[in-house]
């Protein structure tokens, strides 16, 4: 025999007991059953009665049973009907006919219709459909969104309707058809139009919403903004929105907030904070607030449940403020350095009410109006005579004596701020107000410039040059002996231990970029130096990133900008990534106090005209060749590789075939010894040179790549032309200088960009030839400034040497885009390789 269509455990599961018990009772009274058929795999029956009905069952391997009746049963799972037709479906009787109970049943089971009920029943007495009577509809769904909240996870479950809404099925039903009874009694076969659902499912997917599950999405980012913003849309583009009436923590409140601020000094330089915030009657506790901007987060949740939305000018001016706090706050108050106080003072626009305290109230307002003062007095020992700006300068570090505070000097190259140094440090010497040492830590290449400068400007300071072998001869007993101890980066990090165990006077970084890494070991040494103050000379403080800013002041005034953490999400992220001009204002008043910046054009106007002239040039027909075949092979595996590896990973193979791009415009011997032919570079920098010599001009000839001043030096040779050659393999760099500045006979100096670059007084030169751009203007910019500097008497050309279409003309493109940043900080530059986008990438090797 065969097996029943239903088993008695499927029948069970489909009903409560209590409705199975109705069906069996229905199917037993013998005459409700009127007819029952099977279509397919599903089961049609019809019932007489009060109420005459039709009841559907489905059944399809693997599946769980369906069903639907006509009858209105609303209390889920089947009624008694289904039951009914599901008993009268598994007798043996309808086993062995396939349901066709038309005629008696033998032998019939409990709950199968009687003889007499059959006899009534016959199709000639009965309008009933039959099996090609169900009509297949299609219809075009239309979609629901059904919004509920789940602890703090917002959920939208996904549901399609059809047929003017009378069927509804789920995102995470994937049958293509179903059969739906219809309120006239009759069944049909809905097709679902999955295409259709697919369109619509991926609409939520486009509204920032993720899959949580099967038919459910939640939001990627903030839930109360995306209600906020991006439901309301979905709304306008045909989703009907049921639950948004329910939610409770994604809901906004309406309204505005308002912020009292209360400052007093706290003691060991701190001053309290305290910050009450409200949304109408909703508090909010300082700690919510705080995590909340921390985080980047526009919405905060507020003691009554419901969300209030941050403005972004409290979220631009709050952020600054969080990221400087020396802890978390406790309560509605958290603890600041005195110097941060102007960061306070940015919240009274935002503040519905300000108390401060006197003295903090005081301390600000001298705060702002000291770095004007004039009451230093140079040196008497001093030899020679400070202009007014370095005058201004020199009294600008008795401001920050006062106060405790270190400070870079941020002056333009070559407006003097070694001798501006030097008299701070005769300074100390006179008053004699500590008899402690300080420490001058210089780039080992300018030892011998401020050795120079010393004994010129300040002969009365002892300086004890503590760097290469003759270091050994010096114990730690003769450090006091000294005014100055002179030494360079590499030495402080070899010695770090010796150097770590003193406390010093004054410790002084020149070319204070060195420690523009925070991760690098000669950062870590030099955070690791004890001293009463801190000085930083630089004329490129920030050159590639507002990292660079943070690890100058972690060194200046430690835990001034605060944790990195909290500073690269409330500065460097916002003002970088989205050119927050309202975070770089922020910025710049906070950092304001502790960095003076000149340029030339302010305060050196008695300085000659700087022109700068572009030469571009051609490449020779050979040199093309090997450049475009390199550049080819280049972009096809760069290109590659950045999809592959993505970018971060690829910038070293970049900036690897950038490099070999650039030395084929250079000459093509640099990259392929065996090369036959010449450059158009180099025939252009001759006939350049030509007219230095004849006209008695003296240059100065920067190249980052030594192997390319090399050839220039040979062709010098063969033509016989004087000139002198600094690289970082030079022993004794005094000698090429010397040589250049002082003998007219001496036209040209080759230097390496990078051992070049800084601290150089060559004013003997007033032409400067880049053979070639650097990625970072401002290194091209300091190159050019080892002639234009004070002392310059003469005009003074720049001349860069551009090969034409190719990657040369990329690199000056990009150096326009990238300024930006430092720009509207506090130099005239940003870096530009490592903040490449793929597409600018990609552009290069055009």
């Amino acid at each position: 025999m065969s097996d029943p269509l239903f088993s008695p455990a499927e029948i069970e599961s489909c009903a409560h007991p209590s409705v199975v018990e109705a069906g069996r009772r229905l199917l037993d009274s013998g005459c409700a059953l009127k007819k029952i058929e099977l279509v397919g795999a599903d089961v049609i029956a019809a019932f007489r009665g009060a109420l005459e009905c039709t009841a559907v069952i489905s059944r399809k391997p693997g599946r769980p049973v369906q069903s639907a009746c006509t009858c209105g049963f609303g209390y889920g799972n089947a009624c008694e009907h289904v039951v009914a037709a599901m008993l009268a479906a598994s007798t043996e009787r309808a086993i062995q006919t396939g349901l066709d109970l038309q005629s008696p049943l033998e032998n019939r089971p409990i709950g199968a219709a009687s003889p007499a009920a059959e006899q009534r029943d016959s199709p000639k007495s009965e309008n009933f459909e039959s099996p090609m009577d169900v009509e297949s509809v299609q219809d075009t769904p239309l979609p629901r969104l059904y919004i509920s909240e789940s602890d703090d996870l917002l959920l939208a479950e996904l549901r399609f309707s059809y047929l003017n809404g009378s069927v509804e099925v789920t995102g995470r039903d994937r049958s293509r058809e179903k059969l739906v009874s219809v309120p006239s009694g009759r069944v049909i076969r809905l097709q679902r139009s999955m295409a259709r659902e697919i369109q619509w499912a991926s609409r939520l997917l486009d509204a920032d919403l993720v899959p949580y599950r099967a038919g459910m999405y939640t939001p990627q980012a903030d839930s109360t903004g995306w209600v906020r913003d991006r439901l309301p849309g979905l709304a306008a583009n045909g989703f009907e929105i049921f639950g948004r009436e329910t939610l409770v923590a994604c809901s906004t409140n309406k309204a505005a907030p308002a912020l009292k601020l209360a400052v007093s000094p706290a003691g060991n330089g701190l001053i309290e904070c305290s910050i009450d915030t409200t949304f109408g009657e909703a508090g909010v506790p300082l700690t919510a607030l705080f995590e909340a901007i921390i985080a980047g987060k526009k919405y905060v949740r507020l003691s009554n449940g419901s969300t209030g939305e941050i403005p972004q000018e409290w979220i631009d001016k709050l952020a600054a403020v969080f990221a400087l706090c020396e802890k978390k706050p406790r309560g509605n108050s958290l603890l600041l350095r005195e110097i941060n106080a102007q960061a306070i003072k940015t919240l009274e626009s935002i503040a519905l009410s300000t108390i401060w305290e006197a003295t903090c109230a005081a301390g600000l307002a001298r705060l702002k109006e000291y770095r004007g003062s004039r009451t230093a007095i140079v040196p008497r020992s001093f030899r020679g005579t400070l202009r007014p700006y370095q005058l201004a300068g020199f009294q600008w570090f008795g401001f920050l004596r006062e106060f405790g505070l270190g400070g870079c000097l941020a002056d333009d190259m070559g407006l003097g701020k070694t001798i501006q140094t030097l008299a701070l440090l005769l300074r100390e010497k006179e008053q004699a107000v500590s008899r402690r040492t300080s420490l001058l830590v210089v780039p080992t290449s300018l030892l011998f410039n401020w050795q120079r400068e010393a004994r010129t400007f300040a002969p009365a300071l002892l300086i004890m040059t503590y760097h290469g072998h003759d270091r050994k001869r010096y114990r730690k007993s003769d450090f006091g002996l000294a005014d100055v101890i002179l030494t360079t980066y590499g030495t402080v990090q070899r010695e770090i231990e010796l150097f770590a165990a003193m406390t010093f006077n004054y410790v002084i970084l020149d070319e204070a970029q060195a420690i523009k890494n925070p991760l690098s070991q000669t950062a870590k040494s030099i955070r690791r130096l004890t001293a009463l103050y801190r000085l930083a000379l630089s004329g490129t403080p920030v050159e590639n990133s507002l990292s660079e800013l943070w690890s100058l002041f972690a060194f200046l005034n430690p835990g001034m900008l605060g944790p990195y953490s909290r500073y690269a999400a409330s500065f460097i992220r916002p003002i970088e990534k989205e050119k927050s001009e309202a975070r770089i204002t922020v910025l710049r008043d906070l950092t304001h106090p502790c960095i003076l910046r000149r340029t030339k054009g302010q305060v050196a106007k008695e300085l000659p005209p700087k022109t700068e002239v572009i030469i571009k040039v051609p490449l020779l027909p050979r040199q093309r060749s090997l450049y475009e075949m390199t550049r080819d092979a280049c972009r096809a595996s760069i290109m590659r590789a950045i999809d592959d590896q993505g970018l971060e990973q690829s910038r070293l193979h970049v900036l690897q075939a950038l490099t070999r791009l650039r030395q084929i415009c250079c000459h093509p011997l640099l990259v392929d010894p065996s090369f036959k032919g010449d450059s158009g570079k180099f025939e252009a920098f001759e006939e350049l040179v030509e007219n230095v010599v004849a006209e008695k001009h003296k240059a100065l000839v920067f190249s980052p790549f030594v192997s390319a001043l090399d050839l220039i030096r040979n062709r010098l040779r063969n033509r016989a032309i004087r000139h002198e050659y600094l690289t970082g393999q030079t022993t004794d760099r005094r000698v090429p200088v010397d040589a250049f500045q002082a003998d007219p006979d001496i036209p040209l100096l080759l230097i390496s960009l990078k051992a070049g670059g800084v601290g150089l007084n060559l004013t003997a030169a007033d032409y400067v030839i880049l053979f070639d751009p650097w990625w970072n203007p401002a290194v091209e910019n300091q190159a050019a400034d080892r002639a234009y500097r004070i002392g310059q008497t003469r005009p003074v050309f720049v001349y860069k040497l551009i090969a034409q279409d190719s990657v040369e003309e990329r690199v000056l493109d990009l150096q326009k885009a990238k300024r930006e940043l430092v720009d509207a900080l506090l130099t005239p530059e940003s870096g530009m390789f490592k903040l490449l986008r793929k597409d600018e990438i990609q552009r290069l090797f055009d």
